[in-house]
């Protein structure tokens, strides 16, 4: 264990995450616009805003979206060995068979339930890997028993370096009609896997046991920060990633167009984050690093139901 040590510094294990990290953000572009939040507005860590997009003639861009982040399940579900599996079928034998199992098992994954919060699900994950280039650890939705259970604990966890330490981003998403609620029960959410419940507890288990990626010096020098019995442990941070998307009303308005949206929004957005703040500073969570995306759509009710009629689930309320 000594040599991975000394082969895989911090900056070392930085640049290797940032290699593992899938694609680029420009697929979305079409579908969200970002409003830049200046720091001084911003609660403790990170607050970004992109709201959802509309077309010309004011259609929002809702399955659009859905369909941009349902093409990466197989990236989100799957164990980077599987993926790589089926890429040597393609080279050798040029048959895209291995990535059709590998779809049709991605899709069994999910929940056909009408209230399921996988879609924020994936729509973090997209965020944070080919946004933030955050990748993800452990693809638990590919430890799942049951297709109609949620995955307990975390909705995420993904790896960073920062301030000299390797930072584990517990991730949460909540997609609500009420923004009040969505941020309230993340924060909530959060709290728990932050202050290292029992749920925690056993991500961190599966994290030990089942770290996704392929370089076996990598993956030891990275298990040294999840030891306890090690002075890495010391160098270890908990931080937050959640996503919190909600209904705006202003997408029903007639004549509504994204610069619209953009000025609308962007005058709310002081007001969410004094709510975000607000619930930060119940939990007493204050000290942690935590990343927040607020993203407003038309319809969380429209939402699920395109994420589930596109992926090919029925409602089994």
């Amino acid at each position: 264990m000594s040599n991975s040590k000394e082969t895989f510094s911090l900056e070392k294990i930085e640049a290797a995450l940032q290699a593992v990290a899938r694609g680029e953000i420009k697929p979305l572009s079409g579908c969200i616009q970002s409003i830049p939040i200046e720091p001084s507005e911003s609660s403790p860590g990170i607050v970004e805003c992109h709201f959802l997009k509309v077309d010309r003639a004011g259609r929002p861009k809702l399955p659009e979206l859905i369909d941009i982040i349902l093409d990466r399940i197989i990236d989100f579900t799957m164990p980077r060995r599987k993926l790589d599996s089926a890429m040597k079928q393609l080279v050798e034998e040029r048959s895209s068979a291995g990535f059709q199992r590998l779809s049709r098992e991605a899709k069994s994954l999910f929940t056909k339930l009408s209230k399921t919060g996988e879609g924020g699900e994936l729509l973090l994950f997209v965020l944070a890997e080919y946004y933030l280039k955050y990748p993800q650890v452990v693809p638990k939705m590919s430890l799942k028993t049951d297709s109609n259970m949620h995955v307990h604990g975390a909705d995420g966890a993904f790896l960073s370096v920062r301030n000299e330490s390797l930072s584990i981003f517990w991730g949460e998403s909540k997609v609500y009609s009420e923004f009040s609620g969505a941020i309230s029960d993340c924060i909530e959410s959060l709290a728990k896997i932050l202050k290292y419940s029992q749920e925690a507890k056993r991500d961190i288990e599966l994290i030990r046991g089942n770290i996704d990626f392929d370089d076996p010096e990598l993956v030891a020098a990275i298990l040294e920060y999840f030891n306890p019995e090690s002075e890495k442990y010391d160098y270890l941070e908990p931080c937050g990633l959640c996503l919190v998307a909600f209904d705006y009303d202003k997408y029903q308005e007639e004549g509504i167009d994204n610069e619209k949206l953009r000025v609308a929004i962007k005058e709310k957005i002081p007001s969410w984050i004094k709510s975000l703040s607000h619930r930060i500073s119940k939990h007493e969570l204050e000290s942690y690093h935590i990343h927040v995306f607020l993203v407003p759509i038309t319809s969380a009710d429209d939402f699920r139901s395109i994420f589930l009629a596109q992926l090919g689930g029925k409602d089994v309320t």
